[in-house]
């Protein structure tokens, strides 16, 4: 349907929905193109052999400062990072030479400056979503076609790394609960056979209490189609939850008190093979529940 058919507020909604996508893929690239090359304080690295920082100071200023004021929100350097940050450093002449030209090459064959030209097309119509002022539908239009391409380049590389990899399957690259705690990729401990394992019994924030009601969502790889794939849940006997395909949320009794009340979840792609026999993914979340009050 052409987008002049289309109320303000549904364009203002798909724009918002096309610019958070667009950021997560941009944040997603970031963390995994740099944290391999220069650890995971990558915000603070330096050119090997010089003290030239990777990433502006003014950059670095701003991203320390707002995760420091939000640590719950902001979990890692990365996800406090605006899009004005993830276009100054993706664009960044030397690391998109080195680092990111690989992503966007075949959609914007004329360098950084190429892709900055899109990126910054984006920028007002952002501006103006974000202080409730009006936009044009030309302008959703280049938010909703740019965004898209751009996505898409990164997915369509995204899928030929994978298809490098000895086993090119859907794996957990974040959990999320209802009390805020986000756990992604990085931090999720695995054991040889890359089966993960995230421990929340031993962070006191994270306790629960026989009464409480809590939910927990994950995101698979989204470079793998949501149709190649399905999550499964295993719960401790006779808990009492609501499933759906990526999400959980549990009712807590009294016969769920325990110091190490564990829920896992699975990740089974639509193959004949899976990476670890009977699932290519399998992630286990370890709570302590108290008795009620």
């Amino acid at each position: 349907m052409p987008l002049h058919k289309f109320s303000e507020a549904e364009l203002r909604q798909f724009c918002k929905e096309a610019i958070e996508s667009l950021e997560f893929w941009l944040r997603r690239l970031i963390d995994i193109t740099l944290e391999p090359i220069y650890g995971v304080n990558y915000i603070n690295a330096t050119v090997q052999g010089t003290n030239q920082n990777i990433i502006k100071k003014s950059i670095r200023e701003s991203v320390q400062s707002r995760a420091a004021s939000n640590p719950k929100r902001y979990p890692r350097m990365v996800d406090a990072m605006l899009l004005d940050d993830e276009i100054d450093i993706i664009c960044h002449p030397d690391l998109y030479k080195n680092n990111f030209a690989e992503y966007f090459k075949p959609s914007y064959p004329f360098g950084n400056d190429h892709l900055r030209l899109y990126l910054r097309k984006i920028i007002e119509p952002r501006n103006n979503l974000s202080h409730s002022n009006p936009i044009s539908v030309y302008q959703a239009e280049q938010v909703i076609c740019y965004t898209h391409d751009i996505i898409e380049s990164i997915k369509y590389r995204l899928k030929e790394k994978n298809m490098d990899k000895e086993y090119n399957a859907p794996m957990l690259i974040k959990v999320v609960d209802s009390r805020g705690i986000v756990i992604h990729d990085s931090q999720i401990s695995r054991n040889n056979t890359c089966l993960g394992h995230i421990d929340l019994a031993s962070n006191k924030s994270a306790w629960l209490r026989s009464g409480d009601t809590f939910s927990v969502e994950v995101e698979v790889d989204p470079s793998f189609s949501q149709d190649n794939y399905c999550i499964e849940w295993v719960l401790p006997k006779n808990v009492n939850a609501i499933k759906t395909e990526s999400k959980i949320t549990i009712m807590l009794n009294d016969q769920d008190v325990r110091v190490d009340f564990t829920i896992y979840c699975k990740v089974v792609s639509n193959e004949n093979w899976h990476r670890c026999g009977d699932v290519d993914d399998a992630v286990g979340i370890t709570y302590k529940v108290l008795p009620p009050i």
